[in-house]
């Protein structure tokens, strides 16, 4: 879904759109973890699995394309010239980012280790947990090599937005609710 990108790089993209914040982005993207650390826990004994990763991955998708069609209305540069489109496209991607942040905390970041040991058998938690983290390690790795390809990361988050719109397909035909069975 594209948040191992955000997280580590997200710091340096927002920086990149408001310069004179950079101090503070980072303080900010904690505490709105630490936050939604907070109602994720109120959330997961109200709510469904399935309904909570639904709703995580279609605002994962809005955001993501905020994001992905900020750049793109910025011009793809680390510093481009001020101007109402650049303003414009800054602001997209902030938001973007905000909401995906907080919405990741909220829904797939917590529900996503939660679920897989309620329908997994215990010897396959391990296989489940490695592609995850390896999944991860992947994107990590590549997201700066490809946003230099590509000269902007656009693209990347609007891959990322499809990728999610595959998993709010998947888990609307296959992800079985388990809130309350054993």
């Amino acid at each position: 879904m594209g948040i191992n990108a955000v997280v580590i790089y997200g710091t340096d993209i927002a920086a990149s759109v408001f310069e004179n914040l950079k101090n503070l982005i980072p303080v900010i993207m904690n505490l709105e973890q630490t936050l939604t650390c907070l109602v994720t826990s109120y959330l997961l004994t109200k709510l469904g699995r399935k309904q909570i990763l639904q709703g995580g991955t279609a605002v994962g998708i809005a955001s993501l394309i905020l994001i992905g069609a900020g750049f793109l209305l910025r011009g793809g540069s680390d510093h481009p010239d001020d101007t109402t489109t650049t303003t414009i496209g800054n602001v997209m991607i902030l938001i973007g980012l905000v909401v995906f942040m907080a919405d990741f905390g909220l829904s797939l970041g917590p529900v996503v280790w939660l679920y897989i040991p309620e329908i997994l058998e215990p010897d396959l938690i391990p296989f489940s947990t490695g592609a995850n983290w390896g999944a991860a390690t992947l994107i990590t790795i590549l997201f700066p090599i490809l946003k230099s390809a590509f000269g902007t990361p656009a693209p990347l988050f609007l891959f990322y937005a499809a990728y999610c719109l595959l998993g709010f397909l998947f888990s609307q035909k296959y992800v079985i609710e388990t809130k309350g069975k054993s």
